[in-house]
């Protein structure tokens, strides 16, 4: 049985995809392994079961090989510090128990565990920070929940923040510009309409847990609705209580939900966009699942009457682990395309180029090659200006081990009219798990924002020391472009490493742009970790001093 945090720490890594390995089975002793030797044994002793000298150690590496490839990349030694290999292997092994790879081709534990502790570093380097003053000056304050008369029934306060995304857009009759909020542990989902002068949040309706919203008009009635990807379990879980719904006004301008698809692994994200040009939206459905569940969905719009919306479901993709889908032209053929960020043990980006009539052909846009590489959020930008679209990556995971890794970092990807793109790292960010761009500065060109979520703290894995007690780690960064393809690295905020989401958005409609920020916390996660006490506010507003 889960502890609450152990719960908490499921709930999030399902929430954003932020997930290593094949998926959740019980860690076994190594009692309890099948072909286990302790790690004392003599290395040389364990090789000559699988045969002697030299050809032994190849026939080892080569059952390596074909057990850790089984279901993701191989796994780079170099990729965690030679301590930490013994706890990713143990969970490893209880992966393949529970799989239906060929019990007599996994090798001996402890001369695995000597391969690949032989050939990791003992530690990472940290870097110190390379920071410099911002010269944007952000003013703060934060929005509650608005509690009055007009509140519906089924709505509930919550104890503790639990945001899952922000999104920016007009909403109500009038169009005005306003943020819509998941709160994912109660399953709420909020407006703040600034039109109105309040800064408060105000109930819309409730799912199960949503991770997800994206607005449109489904209906094409002129009023903008919501789509909201519901993970419908806090846990890692192949049960089948996935959701996409649909948030729109109803006939007394109440607002509803209609369930789209339901009876599926859990839905991370979703997107509409007319890809069959029929003249209605389809859908694509990141369903992130669990081990077995996964996939990346097309839904062909079929309906005739939105009383009864109806679609036909078809798989693009079987792999586990689809965090987002954003939509675009990727090719400039006419015709919409999508990319799918697929997280666990693939860590891979890829694009679904529209072929017409429903058939995507995929292309592979990046490769991380490392099962732990902890992707966490794109989005899709002409970073360089240059008229097609690159990617933005942060991968920046650490609740599988809360130690500082110099891979996680703020990415650009950058498009240059094939497959795949070219990387360039642009800063480290520990806990890095959200992404949003904007010209800030009104300079003319893109910068960047990305923020960490950091619950648990992160340490240096040689000396154990607490990074987030030093601030050595930011919670809170915005890129400038300070000329073409060049970025300096500002820090707005370290100690408040609460940041699941952030929007980049004029929300006092000054002409420049502010940052929302959204704060994610629970009960059984430390406070001082995550520098956020119960409910000061579940978002936070940067207002941008430039004018």
């Amino acid at each position: 049985m889960l502890t609450k945090t152990g719960v908490q720490v499921v709930m999030i890594l399902v929430a954003f995809g932020l997930s290593m390995g094949c998926g959740p089975a019980p860690v076994p002793s190594p009692s309890e392994t099948a072909n286990t030797t302790t790690a004392s044994q003599d290395f040389g002793e364990v090789v000559a079961a699988v045969g002697n000298g030299a050809v032994g150690k190849k026939v080892l590496e080569s059952q390596i090989r074909e057990a850790c490839t089984y279901c993701h990349a191989y796994p780079e030694p170099r990729t965690i510090p030679k301590g930490f290999w013994e706890k990713e292997l143990r969970q490893a092994y209880g992966f393949l128990e529970h799989s239906d790879f060929d019990p007599q081709k996994v090798p001996p534990f402890a001369p695995t565990l000597r391969f690949f502790q032989d050939r990791a570093p003992e530690r990472f380097e940290i870097a110190p920070p390379q920071w410099s003053p911002s010269p944007l000056v952000f003013k703060t304050r934060d929005l509650t929940i608005g509690v009055d008369g007009e509140t519906p029934g089924q709505f509930a306060l919550p104890v503790y923040q639990g945001v899952s995304n922000i999104q920016w857009s007009p909403w109500g009759a009038a169009k005005h510009s306003a943020g819509l909020i998941t709160d994912m542990p109660t399953g709420q989902v909020f407006v703040w309409e600034p039109s109105t002068g309040r800064d408060t949040l105000t109930f819309l309706g409730k799912v199960t847990h949503p991770g997800h919203l994206e607005t449109t008009d489904l209906d094409e009635d002129g009023r903008p609705d919501a789509l909201v990807a519901d993970l419908g379990t806090l846990q890692t879980s192949d049960a089948k209580k996935g959701r996409v719904l649909w948030l729109h006004p109803g006939q007394s301008g109440v607002y509803q939900m209609t369930p789209l698809l339901a009876g599926v692994g859990r839905i991370a994200d979703v997107r509409a966009a007319d890809f069959d040009v029929d003249g209605d939206r389809d859908l694509v459905v990141a369903e992130f699942g669990g081990q077995f569940s996964g996939h990346v969905l097309y839904l062909e719009n079929q309906t005739t009457d939105y009383r009864k919306p109806r679609f036909e479901v078809h798989t693009l993709d079987d792999r586990a682990g689809v965090i987002h889908v954003p939509v675009a032209d990727l090719n400039g053929d006419g015709r919409l395309d999508f990319m799918a960020l697929i997280s666990q043990e693939h860590e891979k980006i890829v694009a679904f180029l529209n072929q017409g009539q429903g058939n995507f052909r995929k292309e592979v846009v990046f490769d991380a090659n490392n099962a732990g590489y902890g992707s966490a959020g794109i989005e899709l930008v002409d970073v360089d200006g240059d008229g097609d679209l690159d990617v933005l990556l942060v991968n920046g995971d650490t609740l599988d081990f809360q130690i500082y890794r110099p891979y996680h970092q703020v990415q650009w990807l950058e498009n240059e009219g094939s497959f795949p793109f070219r990387r360039h790292a642009l800063t480290p960010l520990p806990g890095g798990l959200a992404v949003s761009s904007g010209d800030l500065d009104a300079d003319g060109d893109l910068d960047i924002v990305a923020s960490a979520f950091l619950p648990f703290g992160i340490t240096d894995p040689q000396t154990g020391v607490n990074l987030l007690d030093g601030k050595r780690v930011a919670s809170l960064v915005w890129l400038e472009q300070t000329s073409p393809r060049q970025f300096e690295t500002h820090v707005l905020e370290t100690g408040r490493y609460s940041h699941a989401t952030v929007k980049c958005a004029d929300v006092d409609a000054d002409g420049d742009l502010d940052l929302l920020t959204g704060h994610f916390t629970l009960e059984g996660i430390t406070p001082r970790a995550i520098g956020l006490s119960p409910l000061p506010g579940m978002i936070t507003i940067w207002e941008n001093q430039l004018r």
